[in-house]
Formats: C-alpha cells, structure tokens, sequence
C-alpha cells in the first residue's frame, strides 16, 4: 500500500515544471502525457518524461506516469517511448477515461512486456484507473 495524501499533477512537455517535480515533497508525482499536452506536443513530451524518469531522483516516494486514453491513439506509444524507456522509475501508470476492464487488461499486458524486458519483476508497476464517467 502506498499513500497518497497529496499528489502533483506535472505536465510532461513543460521542462522546468519536471525539473521542479524533482523536488516536490508531495506523496506522488504524476508526470502527465494526457491532458497537459496538446497534441502536436505529445512525441515531445514523451521523450520528456522518459529522461526525468531515467534520471530520477524524485523526493517524491511515488512516481506516476499518466498516459492517454486507451481508446485513443497515443497510449501504446505512452507506454513503450516513456514508461518503456525507464521503467524501474515509474511506481503506478494512470490510465485515464477507463470504460471496460479489457482496457485495463490491454495496459497490463504491455507493461509485463516492459518489465520482462528490462528485467525487473512482472507487477512491479502498479495501475491506477481513473473513471470519468457514470
């Protein structure tokens, strides 16, 4: 279990606010692919997220990733250019607009790719779901 009292939402393509993420006492630092970022923004972004995640540091004892709807056209890429890239530094992955458990089961199965790959233990980067409709 992990707390998270507080949590700072970050934009993933605004550089100085992911430098100042670095030093944030909150209980969780969520870097944002999803919301945050227009779209013409999102590759930037990525690539963004995935160097602070690679450099880490964070006084944050909870790191989170939030990736784009699955339904959309951006989440696979999400998950493979910045989680993907850094994976020991991500704690949980927030999947936005979640509809149906199979979307869930879709980011899952990524992430187990992921954390075979680079060898850290299967389930070791917890989901978070956020629910946006009734």
């Amino acid at each position: 279990m992990r707390l998270r009292r507080s949590c700072h939402v970050v934009p993933g393509a605004h550089e100085r606010m992911l430098a100042k993420a670095l030093t944030l006492p909150a209980d969780e630092v969520i870097l944002d692919l999803e919301d945050a970022v227009a779209p013409q923004q999102k590759p930037t972004a990525r690539g963004m997220v995935a160097s602070a995640l690679r450099r880490g540091g964070f006084a944050a004892p909870t790191v989170a990733v939030r990736i784009n709807a699955v339904d959309g056209p951006h989440a696979h890429r999400d998950l493979i250019d910045a989680v993907g890239a850094a994976p020991s530094g991500v704690g949980i992955v927030v999947v936005p607009k979640v509809e149906s458990p199979a979307e869930l089961a879709f980011v899952d199965h990524l992430l187990a790719g992921i954390e075979h790959d680079h060898r850290i233990p299967v389930g070791t980067i917890g989901l978070e779901a956020q629910i946006e409709s009734a």
